[in-house]
């Protein structure tokens, strides 16, 4: 419960104080979207269709004036994973962790995993990297992780890579109840909640400015590990 309230206040910017210094979210947010031009540019991506500006009727909550909403969309890169062919066995046995959703916990992510790509495995897998987030989309929604180093994630894993960003502000805020219910309230109805990739680059996270998102993360990395410790 502290923990879900402790994410909640981060993300409302009641954790930390706002310091009229910070270069606003909105400046943050034109070199993101010139960052995303680039690479197009450099075709590293391709162009998308731009995701729809958020009314101020669908904000949820009042956020700092320093602070902008925006859809994870528009402020990373999203991929869905894959799983190459189990009937080629040369694709397997290398030294790649194959990361599957049992493997990622809220705090941690299973490198030892059951199945390891090999170097013609990675070629024709989804390679993740460091400081990406793989959050799975099936079943169990939203649990999520920042990675330290490289991997292969299968198709019930989607990686979000943030593009200037800090990327553990947004495994935090992806952490908090109001993402979790978001995902669950968009996600097909069936049995099993699934959601694609195109919803998850719909959703709403609020955007700290730069400065005050390492703040956010040092107070809360501060404040688990007292819980931990109690």
């Amino acid at each position: 419960m502290l923990k879900s309230k402790v994410l909640d206040l981060a993300m409302r910017g009641k954790l930390v104080k706002q310091d009229p210094n910070d270069e606003p979210a909105s400046v943050l947010l034109k070199k993101i979207k010139a960052e995303k031009q680039e690479l197009i540019k450099e075709k590293k991506i391709k162009k998308t269709k731009p995701l729809p500006p958020i009314t101020d009727d669908e904000k949820p909550f009042d956020i700092p004036d320093s602070w902008e909403w925006v859809r994870l969309g528009d402020v990373s890169l999203i991929t869905t994973g894959n799983t190459p062919s189990k009937n080629n066995l040369i694709f397997y046995g290398g030294n790649l962790s194959f990361i599957k959703p049992a493997d990622i916990q809220n705090m941690a992510i299973n490198y030892d995993t059951d199945e390891f790509l090999s170097k013609e495995g990675e070629e024709k897998g989804r390679i993740a990297h460091k400081g990406d987030i793989l959050i799975t989309c099936i079943g169990n929604l939203g649990r999520n992780n920042v990675l330290n180093k490289k991997a292969a994630y299968n198709q019930q894993i989607n990686n979000i890579s943030p593009l200037i960003l800090n990327s553990e502000i947004l495994h935090f805020f992806m952490l908090s109840n109001f993402f979790i219910s978001s995902m669950y309230r968009l996600a097909s109805a069936t049995t099993l909640p699934i959601l694609n990739k195109s919803k998850l680059a719909s959703m709403f996270v609020p955007l700290p400015p730069l400065n005050e998102q390492q703040r956010i993360i040092k107070q809360i990395l501060k404040i688990l590990r007292g819980i931990s410790n109690d």
